[in-house]
Parts: C-alpha cells; structure tokens; sequence
C-alpha cells in the first residue's frame, strides 16, 4: 500500500492451476477496495470470513468489498494487515480454503506478516534513504551531491552526450533581504517557488540547488 500516492501494488500471488477465480487487481477499484480494510479491521489484527454468516456480516461492514469478493466466488478469506512500527505497509490473504485449516491458516499468516513487513520496511528505507542522499529536501528537486555525480559521469565517459548540451547557472536574488525582513519560513517558500519556475520553464531538464541560493 502507498497511501501517499495513491496505488498499491501485488508483491506475490499464488493461484490453484485451472483455477476460474477473479483475483482482485482485476477490478478497476482495487485500491479504494485495498483502502477500505483499514476501517473494516477497526482494532481487529485480522479478519476472518468463513461461513454465510460471516459473509453477511461482511455486506453490512463493508458492501463495496463483499460485492467483489461475491462477484470473484470467494467463500472465505483470512486477511492480515502487514505492519511495522504501527506503519501500515500492506496486506497478506488466502482464499478458498479448506475451513477446517483456517485456525493454522490464520497462524501461519500471522507468523508470516512479522518477517514480510521487516522485510519490506527495510527495503523503504533504503528507498528514502536514497531519495534524501539526491534530493533537495526543500525544493524537492536535485541536490548538489547528483549534480557532481552528473558532472563526473560527463566527465569520466560513463554519460555520453547525444548533442550539444546548455547549462544555466544561476543565483536567487534578494534571498538575504526576505530572510532578514520576513524571516526564514518565507525565505524557504521564496526558494521553493523559484525551484517550481525553473521546472515549469526548464520541463524536459534536469535541476538542481547547488547550494544556498543557488
């Protein structure tokens, strides 16, 4: 799950051969339906469907969710947020299952959701980890440190240009005097708003903050 941009992703899945069930990224809606077991597990740790009248419990917690489970034949379903450090990552299920087994089913998913969801928080984090060391956290564009990664790959070869390349160097005036007079907070918002031009003008290119103002 990636609720700050709105998706989701299937990591993994795993389908009986000859199977006819609809799986669920088959559906239009599957992240607002993705979306919506966070309310329908509420303080539970996990849900549990197996019988007709879980079924029907589950139309009036949670139509949207149940018209599609309806609609792919699915008669029972054990569900498990993925979680690391109170942080919901994403989600483990099984379908179709033999009902006799779902107390083993339910933990062996629970022992399983603990070594999915470190595995995957690190991997985040690895992932933010590199996105701060290239980015400008104010501005959100290049920092310095990909600007001089850039430049030693021209230099050294590793980049070849296809044509001739244009390189515009600038500082932004009057950065000192709104940081004097107005304080910091409007002098952030000053260099973001100049960092927002340079992309709209510049669209296709590649921006950085060298530094300061510049």
């Amino acid at each position: 799950m990636d609720e700050e941009n709105g998706k989701c992703n299937i990591l993994a899945n795993s389908i009986k051969e000859k199977s006819t069930l609809k799986t669920l990224t088959q559906f239009t809606n599957f992240y607002d339906i993705a979306l919506s077991w966070k309310n329908t597990l509420g303080e539970t740790d996990c849900i549990i469907i197996k019988s007709p009248k879980d079924m029907d419990y589950l139309k009036k917690k949670n139509n949207e969710w149940y018209n599609t489970l309806n609609e792919s034949k699915v008669s029972s379903i054990v569900l498990f947020p993925l979680r690391h450090n109170k942080e919901l990552i994403g989600y483990i299920w099984v379908t179709n299952f033999n009902v006799e087994n779902t107390q083993r089913i339910k933990e062996t998913l629970e022992f399983t959701t603990f070594f999915i969801s470190s595995e995957i928080a690190s991997y985040n984090m690895m992932k933010r980890l590199e996105h701060i060391s290239y980015t400008d956290l104010l501005t959100g564009i290049n920092n310095r440190n990909t600007m001089n990664n850039r430049v030693n790959d021209i230099v050294s070869g590793e980049e070849v240009l296809s044509g001739p390349y244009g390189i515009v160097f600038a500082d932004l005036n009057g950065l000192k005097r709104v940081n004097d007079e107005e304080g910091h907070a409007a002098g952030d918002l000053l260099l973001k708003k100049a960092a927002l031009v340079l992309q709209e003008v510049f669209i296709e290119d590649s921006i950085y903050r060298a530094g300061g103002d510049e």
